[in-house]
């Protein structure tokens, strides 16, 4: 048996077909969507703080895929925009909510102790303190401040360093200079960038830290990708997959993605087999399983960036100035042309649609089970087959974009 699914058991397969004999169609992919989607129903809470000024909110919607003038944007402003703490769910996932706090050091929040209480640093999953030119005196003592308060949670490793607006360092050192930096001098004044703001820390005996350089428009340069992976590591199973899968397109862990999504083709099978094998098939309309499949597909594409929404796609059309389309063909990325539409995906399923039935799937008390398990396993088969060109296709444009930034000097690093 394949080992990306378990086979439907004749408890389960009686409950599916009861529940489609009952109910219909709906109701079963209704059903289906409770089992794969626990994961929507676990708040994630991600604290972004810092002092005035420093990105917070352009931060928060880039992390959203959001601009400043968008419908539900973060409020961005020259002066202090945020008051107190603003939640700001993201669009398609609005069980994970990324909390823009009031910045410290202000006429507002004079005081730090006065600032951490009103705050409640205790009741967020994840902290961001964000710095946009280095980390001053008051950023470590709101560190030590924040891990005081954590101290007694489970998780200890929940706060994290992120410095901004990256890009204007990089651009400062062209300008500073007749000769054009390489992407070597870059690099060095990057890491240079991350040791003083490191040493800082340890003076205040903040150990064990993790500084993350980023360019809050460009979310694809530098180590915003290494930070949404980090992130998505430090929170458990259920809000791992819903950060994960909030954060589509964002993270550099792609093999943690795709196992994610391979565990889902157990259960999307087993439904999918029911409707297969106690649906009427009509010659011109799709097989009612290759709906269900259909819709695990783009869900696939969704999550692993590869949709023309994605941020990914974005990002090299504005900034690499590549025609999205040309790319697709250039890098042969297949994944696109059996999600488009629901008959292109069904050419792509009839490959692996070859059961046909026999005798023994007439017989009373086992054909039943026999002839839904014949379905689960073409099903299964072929939701995997799909995986692994998304994988393929992820890592082709992966790859591409890595050389572009290494080729590019203004999209360098």
């Amino acid at each position: 048996m394949d080992t990306f699914y378990l086979q439907i058991t004749k408890e389960e397969e009686t409950e599916y077909k009861v529940l489609l004999d009952t109910t219909g169609f709906t109701a079963l992919r209704q059903k289906l969507r409770t089992l794969l989607d626990a994961w929507q129903f676990e708040t994630v809470k991600i604290a972004v703080a810092g002092e005035s000024g420093v990105g917070k909110s352009t931060f928060i919607n880039s992390l959203r895929g959001l601009k400043a003038d968008d419908t539900g944007a973060a409020p961005v402003g020259v002066t202090e925009t945020t008051l107190e703490c603003e939640k700001f769910p993201f669009p398609n996932y609005p069980n994970v909510e990324l909390w823009d706090l009031p910045g410290f050091g202000t006429t507002t929040f004079p005081e730090m102790k006065s600032y951490v209480k009103e705050v409640g640093f205790e009741d967020y999953d994840l902290i961001l303190l964000l710095s946009a030119t280095r980390f001053k005196a008051d950023d470590a003592r709101l560190a030590v401040e924040i891990q005081q308060v954590q101290q007694n949670k489970q998780n200890k490793h929940d706060l994290f360093f992120v410095r901004t607006k990256v890009d204007n360092d990089v651009q400062g050192l062209k300008l500073a200079q007749r000769k054009k930096p390489t992407n070597v001098d870059i690099k060095t004044r990057l890491q240079a960038i991350r040791q003083n703001s490191s040493e800082l820390l340890r003076k205040q005996d903040i150990e064990n830290h993790d500084i993350f350089l980023i360019d809050n428009y460009n979310t694809v340069k530098f180590d915003f990708p290494r930070l949404t992976s980090t992130l998505i590591g430090k929170v458990g199973d259920l809000k791992r997959n819903a950060l994960m899968f909030a954060l589509r397109g964002f993270t550099e862990d792609i093999d943690s993605v795709v196992k994610a999504l391979q565990g889902r083709i157990n259960e999307v099978s087993k439904a999918a087999a029911v409707a297969g094998a106690y649906t009427e098939r009509e010659e011109d309309r799709p097989p009612e399983e290759a709906n269900l499949l259909f819709e695990e597909a783009k869900f696939y594409c969704e999550q692993l960036g590869l949709d023309l929404q994605a941020n990914v796609f974005l990002v090299v059309n504005k900034t690499l100035d590549e025609n999205i389309e040309n790319l697709i063909e250039a890098l042969d990325l297949r994944s696109f042309g059996l999600a488009e539409t629901l008959e292109s995906f069904e050419q792509h399923y009839r490959q692996f649609d070859q059961f046909k039935p026999d005798f023994h799937h007439r017989l009373p008390l086992i054909g039943g089970i026999l002839k839904t398990r014949a379905f689960q396993k073409q099903c299964a088969r072929a939701l995997k087959a799909f995986l692994d060109i998304c994988e393929q296709d992820v890592h082709k444009l992966t790859a591409y974009i890595q050389d572009a930034i290494e080729q590019n000097d203004e999209f360098c690093c």
